[in-house]
C-alpha cells in the first residue's frame, strides 16, 4: 500500500459564500479532494476505519475546530458591535454548521484517508486504543488540548510578531528594491 503524508484536521481559510449551497458544494468537494489520493481499500478496511473515525470523536473534534476558530472571528464583533451581537453571530454560525456541514457526507471520506493510510492491522490496533479507557479520554480532551495549545502558541508568537512583522518586511523591501533595479 502506498502510504502519504497523513492530515487529518487541516486548518483552512475558506473563501467567502453568498449561499449555503454553494458554501455547502465547496465542502464537499474539498472532502472528496482530501480523499482523493486514496488507494483502493478493502471493503473490512473502510468498515475498520469507520469504527475508528467514529471512536477517536472527529465528529465532535471537526465541530469544535470550527466553532472555535469561528469564535476568534466573532470577537472583532463583539469588540464593536457588544457581547450581544457576537452571540448572535456564534448562533448563526453554529446552525450553519449544523444545517450544511452533514457528518453523513463527511465520514466516509475520513474513513478512506484512514483506509489509505493504515493497514487492517494498524486500524484494528486504533480501535482496540480507541475503545479502551486511555482512547476514550484522548477522544474526549483533543479538542480542548488542541485548544490550549494553540493559545499557548498564540500568546507566545504575539510577543514576537513585531520582530516577525519586521523580518517579513525587509526581505519584501529588498525584493522590490532587486525588482526595480532589474526593470531599469
Amino acid at each position: 500500500m502506498v502510504k502519504t503524508t497523513a492530515f487529518l484536521l487541516p486548518i483552512i481559510r475558506v473563501p467567502h459564500f453568498n449561499n449555503r449551497s454553494a458554501m455547502r458544494s465547496f465542502i464537499l468537494a474539498s472532502c472528496l479532494a482530501f480523499a482523493s489520493f486514496a488507494t483502493a481499500q478493502t471493503p473490512s478496511a473502510l468498515t475498520l476505519a469507520e469504527k475508528v473515525v467514529d471512536a477517536s470523536g472527529l465528529r465532535v473534534n471537526l465541530e469544535n475546530s470550527f466553532v472555535q476558530s469561528m469564535e476568534a472571528a466573532t470577537l472583532q464583533l463583539k469588540a464593536t458591535g457588544g457581547e450581544e451581537l457576537a452571540n448572535a453571530a456564534m448562533a448563526a454560525i453554529r446552525k450553519f454548521f449544523t444545517d450544511n456541514v452533514k457528518w453523513e457526507e463527511i465520514r466516509p471520506t475520513y474513513a478512506k484517508a484512514y483506509a489509505a493510510e493504515f493497514s487492517e492491522a494498524e486500524l484494528a490496533e486504533l480501535l482496540s486504543f480507541y475503545e479502551s479507557p486511555t482512547g476514550k479520554k484522548l477522544a474526549a480532551k483533543s479538542t480542548g488540548l488542541s485548544a490550549d495549545a494553540s493559545k499557548a502558541m498564540k500568546e507566545k508568537m504575539s510577543s514576537q510578531m513585531p520582530a516577525l512583522q519586521a523580518e517579513v518586511m525587509k526581505i519584501v523591501r529588498e525584493h522590490l528594491e532587486q525588482k526595480q533595479k532589474a526593470a531599469k
